[in-house]
């Protein structure tokens, strides 16, 4: 499929996925197989090395004396298309075309994606990067660097019209449709995705839509639109994908047979707008409010695949951070599975010098009753602290400095004073960049009743009243982070700001601003929840309980839930529970829940029990991901017994079947 010339050499790829060097003064001949179709061959700069595109989305790099394969880059997608590859002028970059659209640049050695950008809406075919000149310049040859330029070609669009392209679109929708179908229900099937290293099992629907790209572009044109379904599903509840790509499937094929019968497709759009109106009215008539903890179990248990004890372990969890808590899913270096609680707010840094610790066996500032001085300034001179120093030295309370950075003979008169025992002061950088990290600022103060000292709103540090400090029930700071406990100053500044913040998460299409707002939500709130995740064994850490939930069961669909504070005026411990508890401990200790009032109405109870499923759905994921790790294919490379590639692939899903479900076929799609 291409050929390459050089002085001495003919080189070629061929469609029997193998690369043939001839030499043609010595009449050698060096043959490499791929068992992919190879479509480019290109040289390095300094002709040592072979690029060769293959039909697997892989670009492998050989040496062109010995033909010895020395890496691979992967990232585009090439599966149908003739597409070029290359090295930029220094040799560093490898860069090439996707079927994508997107043109990749990767580093030479550790072949990591270094920069990809959007060139096309269809597919490039070509990028070449362009080469520097020579210039003479008082009898020398200098070369002027031009910086490298990527020359584009891309495919043309194809135009589809009237029943052709509705044909093509509802093929791809029934492909993609079809195999993620197969994990309805309770008896759902297992499908395998062909991925880089080992291959993933999956009963995920979200997942299958998204690794699916069909070849045929309008038909991956109707798949794409399945793929949108599912994952607005996923964004919006957490679950149900599954059954939305079904009912979207079905939706459309009604709806493109009613348009070839002659139907207006703005009357069949209205016709559907009113019909979903009137279903989702019935819906809310028919679904009962969670009213306890008892509920929240029952949804955890489910989406745990019927395993009560995670189920009783999520529920606990939410119980005890409370509204708008935050639950985080962890691997646990130890045996038991355990919850560990983080009350307050958590900042992700550590103090500045370690000369501030107070408790050396542990490393750790810990502060009682401490004064907080928050502002975005950085501070270099003693002098703009001191008034604040004197007034808090005479209150004998600690104080915690967050700033931008403090610097030269500030920091440096803090660190003496304190280990003369002078002060009692630490000092940590402010959290976050930017925009955002004016938006943590001000969440600290409104925590703490603080007023932040801005640069942009005219409020300088030397300024400062102790009156305008905050105040921390308790601080600790590690080298690496810093946990705030405090009772707001206003109760209705925070109600305020977590409704400000809820706002904003409803209205960000951003998953990185989705999940920051969240953990801000949370750490205002109730504070965070974190679920350990162990196991004695490899056996047990593979399979707790394989199965996702049934995506048929309509609780399957509370996902985001949050719970809706129980005791009113703060949180209450359970009696006899601890703030970490292994699965055991958690067995034999009686769960104490307060009934919710019985007027709480659905969007209530649907907020009340999201975490559940999450924490859940996190769980399987993380065992999954350290089954996998730990289970590669290449351990039974040297099997005395044989085994073969089907039999290992076997061994790897045959544990993912529960039982009475061992009848479940397996689909595997690459």
């Amino acid at each position: 499929m291409s050929v390459c010339l050089t002085k001495t050499e003919i080189i070629r790829g061929s469609v029997d996925g193998t690369v043939r060097i001839f030499g043609i003064r010595i009449g050698r001949e060096i043959s490499v197989s791929f068992g992919q179709s190879v479509n480019c061959i290109s040289l390095s700069n300094d002709g040592n090395c072979i690029l060769a595109g293959c039909l697997d989305s892989t670009v492998r790099l050989l040496d062109r004396t010995t033909g010895e394969l020395l890496q691979e880059y992967k990232g585009h997608t090439n599966k149908s298309y003739k597409l070029d590859c290359c090295l930029t002028n220094t040799d560093a970059h490898v860069t090439g075309g996707s079927e994508d659209g997107f043109v990749y640049c990767r580093d030479l050695v550790d072949a990591s994606v270094v920069s990809k950008f959007r060139a096309h809406a269809s597919v490039v075919t070509s990028a070449q990067t362009s080469l520097s000149k020579k210039v003479k310049q008082h009898g020398r040859v200098n070369f002027r660097q031009k910086p490298n330029r990527f020359v584009v070609k891309a495919a043309a669009k194809d135009i589809a019209f009237d029943q052709h392209s509705r044909s093509a679109m509802q093929a791809g929708i029934d492909k993609l449709a079809d195999a993620v179908g197969l994990t309805l229900g309770p008896r759902g099937r297992n499908v395998v995705l062909d991925e880089f290293g080992s291959p993933k099992v999956v009963n995920d629907g979200v997942a299958i839509a998204r690794a699916i790209e069909l070849p045929d572009p309008m038909e991956n044109a109707g798949a794409a639109l399945i793929r949108e379904v599912a994952s607005k599903t996923n964004d919006s509840a957490g679950d149900g994908t599954t059954t939305a790509s079904i009912l979207a499937r079905e939706i459309i094929k009604l709806g493109l047979l009613n348009v070839t019968s002659g139907a207006n497709p703005v009357s069949i759009k209205k016709g559907i707008d009113k019909t979903v109106a009137a279903l989702v009215e019935e819906l809310e008539k028919l679904a009962r409010p969670v009213k306890g903890g008892d509920d929240i179990k029952a949804v955890a248990t489910i989406s745990a695949g019927n395993d009560e004890l995670i189920g009783k372990m999520i529920a606990e969890a939410i119980d005890k951070v409370g509204p708008d808590g935050l639950l985080s899913i962890e691997s646990s270096s130890s045996f038991d599975t355990t919850v560990e609680v983080e009350e307050g707010m958590e900042i992700d840094r550590g103090y500045i010098s370690p000369q501030f610790v107070t408790n050396p066996e542990k490393s750790i500032v810990e502060f009682e009753n401490a004064r907080v001085l928050i502002t975005d300034q950085k501070i270099s001179a003693i002098k703009d602290i001191i008034p604040l120093l004197e007034k808090t030295t005479q209150l004998r309370a600690p104080l915690l400095i967050i700033s931008e950075d403090i610097t030269g003979g500030a920091l440096a008169t803090l660190v003496v004073n304190k280990l003369r025992g002078i002060l009692n002061v630490a000092a940590i950088k402010a959290p976050g960049f930017g925009e955002r990290r004016k938006a943590l600022l001000q969440d600290i103060a409104i925590l703490t009743g603080a007023e932040f000292q801005a640069s942009d709103l005219g409020l300088l540090v030397e300024n400062t009243t102790i009156e305008q400090l905050g105040l921390a029930r308790k601080v600790t700071i590690s080298k690496d982070s810093t946990t705030i406990i405090a009772d707001a100053a206003s109760k209705d500044e925070l109600q305020a700001r977590v409704a400000q913040l809820k706002k904003e998460l409803s209205e960000t299409d951003s998953i990185y601003d989705s999940e920051k707002l969240a953990e801000r939500i949370a750490k205002l709130s109730g504070g965070v929840a974190v679920i350990k995740v162990g196991a004695a064994t490899e056996t047990e850490l593979e399979d707790p309980s394989p199965e996702f939930p049934s995506e048929s069961s309509l609780t399957s669909h509370l996902e985001t839930l949050t719970v809706d504070d129980q005791q009113k005026g703060g949180k209450q411990e359970v009696p006899g529970m601890k703030t970490v508890q292994t699965v055991l401990e958690r067995t034999a200790t009686p769960v104490v829940y307060n009934d919710m009032p019985d007027a709480l109405c659905l969007k209530d109870s649907l907020t009340a029990v999201r975490n559940a499923t999450q924490a859940a759905d996190r769980i399987h994921r993380v065992f999954r991901m350290q089954s996998f790790q730990r289970k590669q294919l290449t351990q039974y490379e040297d099997d005395e017994f044989g085994l073969l590639d089907q039999r290992v692939l076997s061994l790897l899903t045959s544990k993912s079947c529960k039982s009475g479900q061992g009848d479940g076929e397996v689909q595997r799609f690459s």
